[in-house]
């Protein structure tokens, strides 16, 4: 070894931190509305939220808050169970809990609102990274839209989202979801009839 050289082996790695090999969770969401809801009615609008772990590391604490909009009530008995209105606001909070790599939680979130004029939602995933940072991730605005005065319909557009396979993704989670409710609605067809 050569006196004036500095070998690698001093122990002065610099390792770069990865954004993958931290946690990481996605989120869609989607909403089980007819393309028509009669304006100025009472409508009942389930949204459909799907997270995924897309990172290396487990997330941990995942928890879904979602503002829900103006004028509309939570309707707990038609809403995943892990889903409860926070005191005093008009805010629902789910607990996921851990995600492991590759994981998935499906969440429904269902309410009653007078469709006046847009109704616009959006959730909010938070969780713990792999280095225990909290981390904090939008989900598409969902919307449904009403008709001008003289018509007595609603329709619905989502806002675009970025990422690939987010189509895809909705359509699974509407076709997922529209099945767990017609099997809760069966269910509870046979319970009280």
């Amino acid at each position: 070894m050569d006196v004036g050289s500095f070998p690698v082996s001093l122990g002065l790695f610099i390792t770069p931190m990865r954004q993958d090999t931290l946690a990481d969770v996605t989120i869609d969401k989607a909403s089980d509305v007819p393309n028509r809801i009669r304006r100025g009615r009472e409508s009942t609008i389930t949204y459909f939220i799907f997270l995924e772990s897309t990172g290396s590391d487990t997330a941990r604490n995942v928890v879904v808050t979602d503002m829900l909009p103006e004028g509309s009530v939570f309707e707990p008995d038609m809403s995943s169970e892990n889903c409860e209105l926070l005191v005093g606001a008009n805010t629902v909070e789910c607990t996921v809990g851990d995600l492991t790599p590759g994981g998935t939680a499906f969440l429904d979130i269902a309410i009653s609102i007078v469709c006046e004029e847009d109704v616009l939602n959006q959730a909010v995933v938070e969780f713990l990274d792999g280095q225990g940072e909290t981390r904090l991730k939008d989900s598409n605005v969902w919307t449904v839209r009403c008709t001008s005065s003289g018509s007595s319909s609603c329709s619905v557009a989502n806002a675009p989202v970025e990422g690939k396979g987010v189509a895809l993704a909705s359509l699974a989670i509407l076709l997922i979801s529209a099945f767990i409710i017609g099997v809760r609605r069966y269910a509870l067809y046979r319970i009280y009839r």
